[in-house]
C-alpha cells in the first residue's frame, strides 16, 4: 500500500521478461542479463497496476484482479509484438 495526501493506493508490480513474469528483482535482473547475451527472448518490462483503496483490501484486490484478468493478456501481447518489432 502507498499512503499519500489523497489516501491509500494498492499497488501491484511485476516484471515481464520474454515469456516469464516475476516479482523477484534478482530473478528479473538475471533474466535480463541472459536476454542481453542472446540466450533468451529480448524485452524487459516493469508492469505496475494501481487502484485507490476501496471499502476493504479484499474489494480493492478484486478490482485489480478483474482488471488484470481482462486487460493483461492484451498488454502482454502488445509488449511482445513491440519487442519483436524492435529486433
Amino acid at each position: 500500500l502507498l499512503r499519500g495526501a489523497r489516501g491509500e493506493m494498492m499497488v501491484w508490480s511485476w516484471y515481464l521478461l520474454g515469456e516469464v513474469s516475476t516479482t523477484n528483482d534478482y530473478q528479473a535482473k538475471l533474466l535480463q542479463i541472459i536476454a542481453r547475451l542472446g540466450l533468451a527472448e529480448p524485452g524487459a518490462y516493469r508492469i505496475v497496476l494501481m487502484a485507490p483503496m476501496q471499502s476493504s483490501r479484499e474489494h480493492t484486490r478484486s478490482v485489480l484482479q478483474d482488471f488484470a484478468d481482462d486487460y493483461m493478456p492484451v498488454v502482454y501481447q502488445d509488449l511482445r509484438q513491440a519487442a519483436e518489432s524492435a529486433r
